[in-house]
């Protein structure tokens, strides 16, 4: 796969989001574009764990940013 960060309908060129959909082949996660909402389906699955999702930290800054 080449490169997909730029979103095809409103060209912006910062990544996406991710959310995932239940369907009836297990979980698929889909790309939404932060600018305009497009999403896409790049045919990307997941294989559930047993247990549901548990919440995890909570980042207050990114990770990126300097200190």
């Amino acid at each position: 796969m080449t490169e997909f960060r730029t979103c095809p309908a409103c060209g912006y060129g910062h990544g996406f989001h991710v959310a995932f959909r239940d369907t009836a082949d297990g979980p698929r996660i889909l790309l939404i574009c932060p600018s305009c909402g497009h999403s896409y389906d790049p045919g990307w699955s997941v294989t559930p764990a047993n247990d549901p999702p548990q919440p995890g930290p909570v980042f207050t800054q990114r990770e990126d940013t300097p200190q």
